[in-house]
């Protein structure tokens, strides 16, 4: 309801999840631009507006095994809003 993911539907939101998931949603043209909505917003509130970007461990393969990299949150975020950003003018016209 807040826009956000997480790697199931009980975890926590991160930067790094939704940012995949804000992609995936702005290439398909079934989706309501509120999803599309909702999700950037909860990324620009997350990431005060674009200046601060914590990361988060990320599964990988194996339950076992999780990776923290602290550039996925900027690159994902940057590529899920530009992909965001051509959606939603999609759905304008």
């Amino acid at each position: 309801p807040d826009g956000s993911f997480g790697g199931d539907k009980n975890a926590p939101a991160t930067i790094e999840e939704t940012a995949v998931a804000l992609q995936a949603l702005s290439h398909r043209s079934t989706d309501a631009p509120i999803r599309i909505q909702q999700a950037t917003q909860w990324l620009l509130n997350t990431t005060a507006e674009g200046t601060r970007f914590p990361s988060a461990p990320i599964g990988l393969y194996f339950a076992r095994l999780w990776y923290h990299e602290q550039l996925y949150p900027v690159i994902w975020t940057l590529g899920a809003l530009h992909a965001a950003r051509h959606a939603l003018l999609r759905e304008k016209h």
